[in-house]
């Protein structure tokens, strides 16, 4: 049996900590106002504008994309290539940050912006931000360009702009200063980190956009301009478990799945542990993170959310928590398809469907937005397994957990990542009442389709000492006691 014990000094976690990654120009219904509810359910602290890589080829004149084609373009242009062709096809009328500021008033959340330092000149961008001025509508977390690190997967056109880091943030620096007067006094301001360390432990050899991210990583130091830097943490299948790691499922999923878990687990801590000693008293925003098959998806090839990607949200989420300097996190992505990254698909005469991670991520939206301690824990008896992923001997805790307490109640999420059922004694925790209630999300089939509806929730008897099952993750919640 494991015994749950507290491992330290509560911390408060951000009033908005946990968010989502919202590419607008994709297969998001922005103009939809059936959208606003379902979405205001998932409680999101954040919401990102225009979205990631579509944020460098975004022009808000037009509300479209518009992506220069060029000689030898990598896959990813090849791929923006094309959305630029169907963008206009999905939002007719343009996108504006007018309308997608009121989704997030409406929703609750507050906008992550990242303006477009690749393809518009500082002037453009500088009247823009000029346009928002005057319509108050300036967001206060700005997120200087996405991904120049990884140079669109070594494109040759984006390499040339951003060939290393000191010039990137120069050209950063350049628009950051040409707008600022135009930014609000509370303004907080993210440069870019390479999250190098999360799919490698050392330099990897080579000149691709792996050793490209770990030399610009290296050089990194605490500037006085930015607040946070970015790190985007996408446990994807081919790199964790190797190229052939989608081709091989669902026979290949007692090799794949455990190498998922660790990569979420010590994977996440090496990267995070990293960028935090790197650069000292700088937040970690990760504006991006979720399941990814990076290939796949730019080839257009079906691939759709399943119990194994539960499970590694679950851990993901974990993870991220427990590192102080996290203060953004948005998972990807905000998608209306039904896709690999979808929390919603379209039903007819229904509206939107909650699908794959929705509930999931709404537990935890719920446990650690807006007001809430984060209470470390120790869980005595735990076990670790060694994964056969891409890196030999990296580890997972079978078991691993989180207190997040509010005003008026205590959250406690518990996954269990292994195929036995373990048992956690709660009395050690302190809590001064008992649980009011448990409830427990599972997926015993690993290869079990979720892309058309959420995994199933079954209530448990609320006690000190539970039961975990197999693939699971557990909720508990203490009401506090009011005063007579």
């Amino acid at each position: 049996m494991l015994k749950a014990h507290p491992a330290g000094p509560a911390r408060p976690l951000p009033e908005r900590v946990l968010g989502l990654n919202s590419p607008v120009t994709y297969r998001l219904p922005y103009e939809d106002p059936r959208i606003i509810e379902p979405t205001k359910a998932l409680a999101p602290a954040w919401l990102r504008f225009p979205g990631g890589t579509v944020a460098n080829y975004f022009d808000w004149r037009t509300g479209w994309l518009r992506v220069p084609a060029t000689e030898n373009p990598s896959i990813y242009r090849r791929f923006l290539l094309r959305a630029q062709e169907w963008v206009p096809k999905l939002h007719p009328g343009g996108i504006t940050i007018e309308r997608f500021t009121e989704i997030a008033q409406q929703v609750g959340a507050e906008i992550v912006f990242v303006p477009n330092l690749e393809t518009s000149t500082v002037e453009e961008q500088t009247a823009w931000f000029k346009d928002m001025a005057a319509k108050g509508v300036v967001p206060r977390c700005l997120e200087m360009g996405n991904e120049f690190y990884i140079a669109l997967l070594d494109d040759p056109e984006t390499r040339r702009i951003f060939p290393d880091l000191a010039t990137t943030q120069k050209i950063m620096k350049t628009y950051l200063d040409a707008f600022r007067p135009y930014l609000p006094a509370d303004v907080r301001v993210a440069a870019q980190a390479g999250a190098s360390r999360l799919h490698h432990r050392e330099e990897p050899r080579g000149a691709d956009w792996n050793h490209r991210a770990w030399v610009w990583d290296d050089a990194q130091e605490a500037e006085p301009w930015f607040d946070a830097v970015t790190a985007h943490m996408y446990p994807d299948l081919a790199a964790v478990a190797g190229p052939g790691a989608l081709a091989g499922l669902p026979g290949n999923m007692d090799t794949v799945y455990p190498a998922l878990i660790a990569r979420t687990d010590e994977g996440f801590d090496r990267c995070l542990s990293f960028i935090s000693k790197k650069l000292p008293g700088k937040e970690i925003w990760v504006t991006e993170w979720g399941p990814l098959i990076t290939g796949a998806v730019m080839l257009g090839q079906p691939v759709y959310w399943t119990g194994m990607w539960v499970q590694t949200v679950a851990r993901g989420v974990l993870s991220l928590l427990r590192h102080p300097a996290v203060t953004v996190v948005n998972y990807h992505a905000l998608f209306f398809d039904g896709g690999l990254m979808s929390l919603f698909r379209t039903a007819p005469d229904h509206g939107y469907v909650p699908v794959g991670g929705n509930r999931l991520l709404a537990w935890f939206h719920e446990a650690a937005n807006r007001g809430a301690l984060y209470h470390p824990l120790r869980l005595e008896g735990v076990l670790q397994r060694e994964a056969k992923g891409t890196l030999l001997g990296e580890k997972f805790d079978e078991v691993a957990a989180a207190l997040l307490e509010k005003k008026e109640r205590s959250y406690l999420l518990v996954h269990n990542a292994v195929s036995e059922t373990r048992q956690v004694d709660l009395t050690l925790l302190g809590l001064p009442t008992a649980p009011t209630l448990a409830e427990v999300m599972e997926t015993p089939d690993l290869a079990e389709d979720f892309s058309r509806a959420t995994p199933p929730v079954r209530a448990l008897t609320p006690a000190q000492v539970l039961d975990l099952p197999p693939f699971s993750i557990t909720r508990v919640i203490w009401e506090k006691r009011r005063p007579v």
